[in-house]
């Protein structure tokens, strides 16, 4: 991807009782957002949180989405080692 953003694709099998939730998710770019195999539309996300809707008694959500580097220390971090140049 590059220096300052890294692909991902998370899947999460939940089951649910209501017919209504959010997933928190804050990347520099959603690509895509399927539920149970029908896309959501990506558009809907709100500072870092999606609604999803029409929930069924057992779900599958894949999120594919571009994320940063952390620059903090938390999450994905990109180092390049000063004594080769491999980037860890």
């Amino acid at each position: 991807m590059g220096e300052k953003v890294f692909g991902a694709v998370s899947t999460v099998r939940f089951a649910a009782a209501a017919d209504r939730t959010f997933v928190d998710v804050k990347p520099d770019e959603l690509v895509s957002v399927l539920l149970n195999g029908v896309g959501v539309e990506v558009g809907g996300l709100d500072d870092g949180r999606l609604w999803l809707e029409g929930l069924q008694a057992e779900n599958e959500l894949v999120v594919e989405a571009r994320m940063k580097y952390s620059a903090d220390g938390e999450g994905m971090v990109r180092s390049v080692d000063a004594a080769d140049g491999r980037v860890d």
